[in-house]
């Protein structure tokens, strides 16, 4: 009964919702980006207007395909239907090997980006440690570059909303 009931609902309500949660996670991040743009030490106003009417056109008039709905669909119920995982036991172990795998991961990236670009402004003053010159070379560097993809990645949106509100 509770695999019936299971699969009748990645069916029909679990593509739906997962499109939905896509799409709030989507809009979400938008206007993110959009209120961190407003709070860079180099916004200009000007534009708010456009960026806000443009935000709000595109909300409104995007729509999914309905191939993201099926192809959805598909991947779920294949994933309902794999039986590699045969308990609970066997489900929590995969899960703690992902979990301490990304924690690997990340701890991993975090060294190599200290290393990269040297000690915080907080490890400084705490910990009297010192940047290379180097690592002041890659950080200046980072920081132009996140200055450049910030406007790029705006300047793509808002011409992606323009080219889909005229579309």
């Amino acid at each position: 009964m509770v695999d019936i009931k299971l699969r009748q609902w990645a069916e029909q309500a679990l593509p739906a919702k997962s499109v939905e949660a896509g799409w709030e996670a989507l809009q979400k991040e938008f206007n993110n980006l959009i209120t961190k743009a407003k709070k860079s030490p180099d916004h200009d106003d000007i534009f708010d207007n456009l960026k806000t009417v443009v935000v709000d056109e595109s909300i409104r008039r995007h729509s999914w395909e309905d191939k993201a709905m099926d192809m959805l669909r598909v991947i779920q119920l294949n994933t309902l239907e794999d039986r590699s995982v045969h308990d609970k036991q066997e489900w929590d172990q995969a899960v703690k090997f992902f979990e301490q795998s990304v924690r690997e991961k990340l701890e991993h990236t975090e060294l190599t980006l200290s290393e990269m670009f040297g000690p915080s402004t907080t490890q400084k003053w705490l910990h009297w440690k010192y940047s290379s010159e180097d690592q002041n070379k890659r950080k200046q560097v980072k920081n132009e570059l996140d200055k450049i993809l910030h406007t790029d990645m705006v300047i793509f949106l808002l011409c992606f909303a323009i080219f889909r509100i005229f579309d």
